[in-house]
């Protein structure tokens, strides 16, 4: 697999037809899948290279983390929206998007894109070890039904709280099935949280046991 960076993801898009659309696409979903592995893997100076090598602002380590969960984040965002694309130029539109863009500000394009609308803005999007061990596909989906204000399998109780949190200001919690075919109270196995802070500076992905 080729180098993640932004001309050869261009070049790919550039290249792109019938055929050679599917193989981009399926050569994303090998660059998201590599993004989480990075950004659990990589520290020292080899994160620092990855970073410079994306193109990014390098930080202090922690930064530099979840610069990659957040680059993760877009490209599954990105690969995922792009399926129902019927043109070039819509699939150059959306990598514009991320390119340029926030986690935050591609699960907006992707919501708009589907007829949806945010609801509170996100922040910096981060995942936990946990969390970023996930399918991406799943958490880019999950993200974005937290976004637009579908609070998951929380109980009747807590979707009225994170209601009221929305026009009060205050923390909003969702909650999800990792296995969809199988069930989930909202807490314990199988439940992935998602938390957006009351400032709106910050949404985590998590695991109950790592809250």
């Amino acid at each position: 697999m080729t180098e993640l960076d932004h001309d050869t993801i261009i070049d790919r898009i550039d290249e792109a037809v019938d055929e050679q659309q599917r193989a981009m696409r399926g050569e994303l979903q090998g660059h998201v899948a590599a993004a989480y592995a990075d950004a659990r893997t990589l520290r020292g100076p080899e994160l620092r290279a990855r970073i410079t090598q994306l193109g990014l602002p390098p930080g202090d380590e922690d930064s530099d983390v979840c610069r990659l969960q957040a680059v993760a984040f877009a490209l599954g965002a990105y690969e995922r929206t792009t399926r129902g694309a019927e043109t070039l130029e819509e699939i150059k539109a959306m990598y514009d998007v991320v390119s340029r863009g926030s986690p935050h500000r591609v699960c907006h394009s992707c919501m708009e894109r589907a007829g949806a609308t945010a609801r509170f803005e996100l922040g910096q999007v981060v995942a936990t070890p946990g969390a970023s061990a996930l399918d991406g596909e799943l958490l880019s989906r999950c993200l974005m039904r937290h976004a637009a204000g579908d609070w998951g399998v929380c109980c009747a109780e807590d979707r009225a709280e994170n209601d009221r949190s929305l026009v009060d200001g205050c923390r909003v919690l969702s909650a999800y099935p990792i296995d969809e075919s199988k069930p989930s109270e909202g807490h314990g196995d199988n439940t992935l949280w998602i938390i957006t802070e009351a400032d709106r500076s910050s949404t985590t992905l998590l695991l109950p046991e790592e809250y």
